[in-house]
């Protein structure tokens, strides 16, 4: 019955490695594929999170909400559509929300005119449409991409894996000698 007990014991400390491991891949994934304004992008596909800086902005949804914003296309974008773009505030990168008014170009190279406010955005600046919204989860997103967050989530973690691994390492090594 004790032998049973360790083996349940052993299998669930390696599903729980496992998880880990993979958890620190992702949230390392978040940190490393960031595209050149700053927000996190895999593939065509666009991470955003509303916060105080960008609500005004985007004023359909609430704080803390992550959008996934999946690039498009000159050729599948349609005037009447609702697309996000970069724009600067203070320095910063931030999206805004607009519709589309008119649009001129092509796939290499497109502007696409606003309803709200007449401007003009290049395809450079434009990120694409709404995918999906996971509702409340922005702040654990930006805790996990702090590098407060990161210490104390991905490489503490790993660190005392790692910790615990060399003692096991050490034990066994001891046993061996005994025998």
């Amino acid at each position: 019955m004790k032998k049973v007990g360790k083996i349940i014991g052993k299998t669930i400390w390696y599903l729980f490695e496992i998880v880990l491991i993979l958890y620190v891949i992702a949230a390392t994934s978040l940190l490393l594929c960031t595209n050149e304004f700053g927000f996190t992008q895999f593939g065509k596909t666009t991470v955003v999170v509303v916060d105080e800086d960008t609500i005004d902005q985007l004023s359909s949804y609430k704080e803390n909400d992550v959008l996934l914003i999946k690039n498009e296309k000159f050729d599948d974008l349609n005037v009447g559509d609702k697309i996000y773009y970069y724009d600067t505030l203070n320095n910063q990168y931030i999206v805004r929300e607009g519709t589309i008014m008119s649009k001129d170009g092509n796939n290499e190279s497109a502007l696409y005119f606003l309803e709200e406010t007449g401007n003009a955005i290049s395809d450079q600046r434009l990120i694409g449409v709404h995918e999906k919204t996971y509702a409340g989860l922005g702040t654990a997103y930006t805790i996990i991409k702090s590098p407060v967050g990161f210490l104390l989530l991905v490489i503490l973690p790993i660190f005392l894996l790692f910790i615990y691994q060399v003692y096991r390492i050490i034990i066994l090594i001891k046993d061996s000698e005994e025998e």
